[in-house]
This record gives structure tokens, sequence and C-alpha cells, in this order.
């Protein structure tokens, strides 16, 4: 009888201890489904944070690897909506190339910001060469081929085969050629108007050179080749020849020009400008000068000896 009744209480402990033990699993199983679907819920609200803390509570009632991996993903998720945020902010401030470089790190996972920030990176790019192209335009336009050139370096860094970019090359590499031809042609007429070439031009160099009016100083100009003295005492020139009681000397400039108004020196092509001295009824030519032909060096001659003067 004793036996009897000890075996009915075991087995009603059994019993209770069983129902307490399904109870305590059943409410853990509860409590872990239930945070596992907050955490999902808190996934679609994009509040990964709270997505996580919840993961990582559902993990105290069960050990999950899938749990594990949805917290890894929630950690990128986290990451990929900053860089999605910030490349919003690059493309506001018209950042093109650096919202194009954050877009194109939202990862793929980030299924809510993936195929839109791919369709940033095609819109952006686009916006970046139609405002290069402009800068680019603007700058050839301008002469300004140096900025024109860096425009157009930045739209190959991102499309080298852009069509619209190669027709502004060209038409760059053109202008720039047309430049310099432009250059060369001006120097050229410049180079062309300093030679000298006939023989006015060769006068011209020789009484106005600092030797000439070396010469002639105490003499003052009557005509255009001839000097008197400054007091004019008794001296009266005229382009035809002496007039008048000549009491002091006075110098004239040949202006007729003798063969064709050069002549060959020492194998150079030059104008031959003679100086002639009156006085006391006396003329005396024993000095004149050259002046190269093209280039204008003056030269002074003096009995068959010359020298470069100024």
């Amino acid at each position: 009888m004793k036996n009897r009744k000890k075996l009915i209480i075991l087995i009603l402990i059994i019993i209770i201890g069983l129902i307490f033990a399904t109870f305590y699993y059943m409410n853990k199983s509860q409590v872990y489904n239930k945070t596992l679907s907050s955490a999902t819920k808190a996934v679609a609200t994009e509040e990964y944070d709270k997505a996580i803390t919840l993961y990582e509570e559902a993990l105290n009632y069960k050990k999950d690897s899938d749990v594990n991996k949805k917290i890894v993903l929630a950690n990128l998720l986290i990451k990929s909506k900053a860089t999605y945020n910030t490349a919003i902010k690059q493309a506001t401030n018209k950042d093109y190339i650096g919202a194009v470089n954050s877009f194109k790190k939202v990862d793929k996972q980030d299924t809510k910001r993936y195929s839109l920030a791919q369709n940033k990176v095609s819109e952006l790019t686009k916006l970046y060469i139609a405002d290069n192209l402009k800068g680019a335009n603007d700058n050839l336009s301008s002469s300004k081929f140096d900025e024109a050139n860096k425009y157009l370096d930045s739209i190959f860094k991102v499309d080298a085969n852009n069509v619209d970019a190669k027709i502004v090359k060209a038409n760059l590499e053109k202008a720039i050629q047309k430049q310099k031809d432009d250059v060369e042609i001006q120097a050229n007429a410049e180079s062309e108007a300093k030679k000298i070439t006939t023989f006015d031009q060769a006068m011209k160099i020789a009484i106005n050179s600092n030797d000439f009016k070396k010469m002639v100083k105490g003499l003052t100009k009557k005509t255009d080749t001839w000097y008197v003295r400054s007091d004019n005492t008794g001296v009266g020139l005229s382009p035809g020849g002496v007039i008048g009681n000549e009491k002091g000397p006075s110098i004239f400039v040949k202006d007729e020009p003798l063969n064709n108004g050069w002549s060959i020196v020492n194998n150079k092509n030059v104008f031959n400008i003679t100086i002639g001295y009156i006085g006391l009824h006396t003329t005396h030519i024993g000095q004149g000068y050259w002046v190269e032909y093209n280039t204008g060096k003056l030269f002074r001659w003096d009995n068959g000896q010359a020298k470069e003067v100024e």
C-alpha cells in the first residue's frame, strides 16, 4: 500500500515537471518568435540599430546562425544607408563625381537603395559631362584654351569615348593651331615692317642716330638735310648749293642715292650715305654711313674704315 502511494506521488511529480517544462519551453519559444518578429519590423522601417538589439536579445532564447547573419546584414544596411545619404548631399551640392563614387558604394544587398543608386550614377555622370562640356565650349569661345582642355580632360576621365567631347577637342586643337599661325603671321609682318628696304628709311636711321647728332652738335637744322651754325653768322645754305660768305663749317647729307640706293660692302647690301663738310667756299667729302639692308644696322665710315655706331 505504501509503495503504491509513493508511485502515485512520483508520477504526479513527473507530470507536474513536464507541465512546467512544456510551459517554460512554449513561453521561451513565444518570446523568441515575438522578438524576431519585432526585429523584422524594425528592419522594414529601417530602424537597424533597434533591429540589431532585438536580434541579439532573441539569441538569448535560442542560438541561431540565421539570426547572426541578420545582424551582419543590419550592420551592412546601416553603412549602406549612410553612404547613400552622403551621396544625395554631394549631388545636391553639385559634387557630381563625389556623389557618383558614393552611389557606387551602395551595397547590392541594400535592396531599397541599390537600384536607385545605380540610376543616380548614370544620371549624375550625364550631368557632370554636360557641365564640363559647357565649361569647355565657354572657355574655347573666350580663347582660354588651357582651361577648356582641363574641362575636356575631366570628361575623358569618366567617358574616354565621349563623342561630344571629342568634337570639342578637335575644335580646340584647330583653334590652338590657328592662334599659333596668327602669332607667326603677325611676327613675320612686324619683322617685315622693321626691315630697311628704301633709301629714305636708311636716311632717317643715319640722321636720327646719336653719332650724327654728335656730329652736328652746335649746328641748327635749316632744311631736311642741311645744318648751319646756331648763330647763323654769315652762313647761308640751300639744297641747291652754297650761297653767301661762310665763316664757319656747315654739314650737308647727300640724299641722292647711287646704284639704286644701295651698294655691296663686305659681301653685305648697304645704303651708302655721304656726309659733306662745307666751309670757306670748300666742300670736303670723306665720311659717311652705311645702313645695312633689311637689318638697319648703322656703320660709320671714314676714309675706308668702318665701325658700327648708334
